[in-house]
C-alpha cells in the first residue's frame, strides 16, 4: 500500500518537472498569460535567453495556475501515503512486541 500511494506522489512531481523543464529550456518560450498582448522587450529578451533564475521565476509565475492544481493533487496524494506509512509502522511495532516463535527439535512450533 505504501508503494502504491508513493507512485501517485512521484507521478505528480514528475508531471510538474515535465511542465516546467521544456518551458525553461526552450530558447523561444512564449508566456501563456501574454498570448493576448505583446510582452515587453525585457520579457522577450529574458524568454529567448538561456535558463536563468529569473527565467525560472517567470516560467513558474506564468504556469502558476497549472502548478497550483498539481500542488493540490500532490497534497491529496501525500495524505494516503502518510496513513499507509503509519499503518505499516504499527504493524512492524506489533511484530517487535510479539514473543519469538519457539521451534522444537523436529523444527515444528511448540
Amino acid at each position: 500500500m505504501v508503494a502504491e500511494t508513493h507512485v501517485d506522489v512521484v507521478r505528480v512531481r514528475q508531471t510538474k518537472r515535465d511542465v516546467i523543464a521544456p518551458a525553461l529550456a526552450h530558447s523561444a518560450y512564449w508566456p501563456r498569460k501574454a498570448r493576448a498582448r505583446l510582452p515587453s522587450r525585457k520579457v522577450l529578451e529574458l524568454m529567448h535567453g538561456p535558463p536563468t533564475p529569473e527565467k525560472l521565476a517567470f516560467v513558474i509565475a506564468d504556469l502558476s495556475d497549472d502548478l497550483g492544481i498539481m500542488d493540490r493533487y500532490e497534497r491529496r496524494a501525500l495524505s494516503p501515503r502518510k496513513w499507509a506509512i503509519r499503518n505499516l509502522d504499527d504493524v512492524l511495532a506489533d511484530r517487535e512486541t510479539d514473543p519469538p516463535l519457539r521451534l522444537g527439535d523436529d523444527g515444528r512450533p511448540g
